[in-house]
């Protein structure tokens, strides 16, 4: 049950402009940098000429000297006197940091070495066509131009064109005497210019046209007030989440709750980037960290180049097995119960860097392995290949366990198990469902199995899984199946069909072992998932299947027999001889039975 209660507020737009430039407010560490593009800032700013709603804003209050998370400047407020002098924010905003940032960026300008919209590295500066205000267009009311754009000097630095033009900057609006001193310079711009047109006329025209004139402006003005004044009096609804301290567990965990459920149109933030600011105030700056072991190992950075938030999760995940491993899983001595993200937020400073260096060393040892193609690898020959990511951790950990707590004979058997476990998790499909609660659950039955000298119940679960496994229904290279059935061809030493080689020296792609214009044109199949299924689907080189194209089975077969023994090249991508034949008759369905058999004989052996 949560006990952060949060409580609504309105609170004029303008005045969480005013928090945020004199350095009552700021952000986490944890936030990201501003990412809208010039046409999102533009977007905001018309929606707020037309008082439409804008979301609402999510604010966490401070204790003073107790926040639990170190906090910066919204950025482009840096050089503001108020806060470049004295920034002791007593509010940090949670969600709402892009338009705020937005907003500051439109109505104070800052230079481009602290903030540029997305996608540029120029200055822009925002303006307001008044007329289009006058005719009750707001859509096309708002435009941008960079520091270089002609325009820019025009009307930024000269009054009299924004005067004859009515085009103001948004610097002029951001606050409500700026604004009324301008309306009241181009009033008086306005009666000098009707005066010197009507000098000629009789001194009654010139006051009864001064008069309508002047009644004119009042009416544009009156006009402008009704859009711009929704940049000052737009009541916005803040929602406050009470104070909390930094030792408080129960609240940063839910704080880590709220993150996962917001920021749905902004940038998505991760425990990483919390837990990053919760250590700054301990000096450990995490990202810091990461950027090095990614430096320093290269299959770290390849999981990354494929998906850094995920391998930054995979490391804290790592962290926290760990740190639980070393308490016997004695949670009442663990600053975390498990390795979810609003447990995670929790793993303190203590020997925290010893940790991290720790979990990325077995992290890449676990992907060396994994990615291995030797007799004690799995296959995985390129992270997209690799079945289930969020396996790493739990392996990792065994592997640290493995060779810094057993003896060498039982670290025999205790490989012996990973690489069981291993498998029995990939073809169970273990890891489909809530990774965090699979990987502590395992990680505890592998260390009992290793105590106790018996094989771990996950092994006979798997095996009756895989017994009732329907393969045909395998269609989806995303699938742990799909990619496990792939890595055990490449270990295998599967050769490629048409050229003898080992597969390994060629391009490799995922390919029809009967071609799918062949089975759509000649057997008139039209369902997808069984055209695609993995029992239709090897790996060989580019250039076989670029030969092959839609030629039946049987055919190409036949080339094949001109290399040498067909068998001796098909059987390592589980294609025995009696699949062979099904080839030769072009019998498709036969073919996906003696498959599936083939491949599911291979998987029980595997967990024998």
């Amino acid at each position: 049950m949560f006990k952060i209660r949060p409580k609504p507020e309105e609170v004029p737009l303008s005045k969480i402009i005013e928090w945020a430039t004199n350095g009552e407010l700021g952000i986490p560490e944890f936030q990201r940098k501003f990412a809208w593009t010039r046409q999102d800032i533009e977007e905001l700013l018309v929606s707020i000429l037309k008082g439409y709603f804008i979301g609402s804003f999510l604010f966490l209050k401070i204790i003073s000297g107790q926040a639990p998370f170190a906090s910066r400047p919204l950025q482009g407020t840096e050089r503001l006197p108020k806060v470049n002098a004295d920034f002791n924010p007593r509010i940090l905003v949670l969600d709402g940091q892009q338009r705020i940032t937005s907003l500051i960026y439109a109505l104070y300008a800052p230079k481009a070495d602290l903030i540029t919209p997305k996608y540029t590295s120029k200055q822009y500066f925002f303006f307001l066509k008044l007329k289009e205000l006058e005719d009750g267009n707001a859509d096309n009311a708002v435009f941008s131009c960079s520091e270089d754009d002609k325009r820019t000097k025009k009307y930024l630095s000269n009054e009299e064109s924004q005067y004859r033009e009515k085009i103001i900057p948004f610097i002029i609006l951001r606050s409500k005497d700026e604004w009324n001193n301008w309306v009241n310079k181009f009033k008086n711009y306005q009666r000098k210019k009707i005066l010197e047109e009507l000098k000629e006329r009789r001194s009654s025209e010139i006051i009864e046209e001064i008069n309508r004139r002047l009644n004119g402006l009042d009416e544009q003005v009156k006009k402008w007030n009704e859009y711009i004044n929704n940049l000052f009096e737009y009541p916005t609804s803040v929602v406050y989440l009470p104070e909390i301290r930094a030792d408080d567990r129960e609240s940063l965990e839910q704080i880590t709750l709220i993150f996962e459920k917001i920021n749905t149109t902004g940038v998505k933030l991760s425990v990483f980037d919390l837990l990053n600011a919760r250590l700054y105030l301990k000096g450990i700056r995490l990202h810091n960290l990461w950027e090095e072991s990614v430096q320093n190992y290269e299959t770290l950075k390849e999981l990354s180049n494929d998906n850094s938030d995920l391998a930054k999760i995979l490391v804290l995940r790592t962290i926290g097995l760990l740190r639980l491993l070393r308490v016997n899983f004695n949670t009442e001595k663990s600053e975390i119960s498990d390795i979810k993200n609003r447990s995670l937020i929790n793993l303190t400073s203590n020997k925290f860097e010893d940790d991290w260096h720790i979990a990325i060393e077995y992290i890449d040892k676990a992907l060396k392995r994994i990615m291995s193609t030797s007799d004690d690898g799995f296959g995985a020959f390129m992270i997209k290949w690799i079945p289930y990511k969020a396996m790493i951790p739990v392996f990792a950990v065994f592997l640290y366990y493995i060779e810094n707590e057993l003896e060498f004979l039982r670290r025999v058997y205790a490989i012996e198990i990973l690489k069981k476990w291993y498998w029995a998790s990939v073809f169970s499909e273990r890891y489909s469902g809530s990774p965090e609660n699979t990987s502590l659950e395992d990680l505890k039955e592998l260390i009992n199995s290793i105590k106790d000298m018996k094989m771990p119940e996950i092994i006979n679960k798997a095996i009756i899984y895989i017994k009732g496994l329907n393969l045909r229904k395998v269609y989806s290279s995303s699938s742990a199946v799909y990619r496990g059935v792939m890595d055990l061809i490449i270990l295998n030493g599967a050769k490629d069909f048409l050229y003898g080689d080992d597969i390994a020296f060629y391009e490799l792609e995922d390919h029809h072992i009967f071609p799918r214009r062949y089975l759509e044109k000649e057997l008139k199949l039209g369902e997808k998932a069984l055209i695609n299924t993995i029992l239709n689907r090897t790996l060989i080189s580019k250039r076989t299947n670029d030969h092959i194209k839609s030629r039946a089975p049987s055919e190409y077969l036949r080339e094949i027999e001109h290399i040498g023994d067909p068998s001796s090249i098909l059987e390592p991508h589980f294609i025995p001889t009696p699949c062979i034949e099904h080839m030769r008759n072009n019998n498709y369905d036969e073919f996906l039975n003696c498959r599936e058999q083939a491949i599911k004989s291979k998987l029980l052996q595997l967990l024998k």
